[in-house]
Formats: structure tokens, C-alpha cells, sequence
């Protein structure tokens, strides 16, 4: 398992560098302009799609016939899939929460309740996809 998570972040560097700067420019958009809670749902959709474009490049190159010759069950390989969604989502929810705290700091307080209801409900928007 940790083979096939660190394959995918060797990919992810080098296939997915856009995504991975969407994800990162968007969440760094969202708290500079104030353009209402669906802006913040956009870094939550790109890291739910990195999973689905670690599995096309993976098809692309013929990985497929590669991982039935190694020791892995087909539950293992799609469980990885899984958890890198649930890994890029959480770090994606990470960033964003520690952009917004900082924002809320420096902007003298704000409401740390809607944070956290915000985050929560943006991880639940995220999970949607790799569903």
C-alpha cells in the first residue's frame, strides 16, 4: 500500500504540477476576494479529481498490465485510490482552513464556528467525487 500511495505521489508531482498549483492558487483566491462560498468549493473539486488523473495517466501508460503481475488484489489498488483522495482532499481542506485562520487573525477575529462548518461541509463537497 505505501508502494502504490508513494507511485502516485511521484505521479502526482510529475503528471498532475497544475492541479496540484490550481489547488494551492485557488485556495489562496478564495481568501483575498470575497466572492461568495461557491469560489471555495473549486480547490475541494480539483483535489477530488487528482485520484481520477493518477487512474487515466496510470491507463495511459499501461500500468494495468504492470500492477496483475505484482502481488496486489484489485481491493488493494482501489482502496489506494481511495485514501489518495481522502489524503489530497484533507490537505487541500488543510490549506484552505489555515488560509482562512490567518485571514480571520489578521483581520481582527471573526466567526470560528462558520470556519469549521464551512471546512466541514467543504470536505463533504470533496468526497462527492471520488465517490
Amino acid at each position: 500500500m505505501k508502494g502504490l500511495l508513494l507511485k502516485d505521489w511521484y505521479i502526482a508531482l510529475r503528471y498532475c504540477r497544475i492541479q496540484l498549483a490550481i489547488i494551492a492558487v485557488m485556495a489562496v483566491a478564495t481568501q483575498l476576494v470575497d466572492t461568495g462560498l461557491v469560489f471555495l468549493m473549486y480547490p475541494m473539486l480539483f483535489a477530488g479529481y487528482l485520484a481520477t488523473r493518477i487512474l487515466s495517466t496510470d491507463e495511459a501508460s499501461g500500468w494495468e498490465r504492470f500492477q496483475q503481475t505484482m502481488p496486489l488484489s484489485r481491493m488493494t489498488v482501489v482502496s489506494e485510490k481511495y485514501i489518495l483522495s481522502l489524503i489530497a482532499i484533507g490537505a487541500a481542506a488543510l490549506l484552505m482552513g489555515i488560509i482562512w485562520a490567518l485571514r480571520l487573525v489578521f483581520t481582527g477575529g471573526g466567526d470560528w464556528h462558520q470556519l469549521c462548518r464551512v471546512l466541514a461541509q467543504l470536505v463533504c463537497f470533496g468526497c462527492l467525487f471520488p465517490a
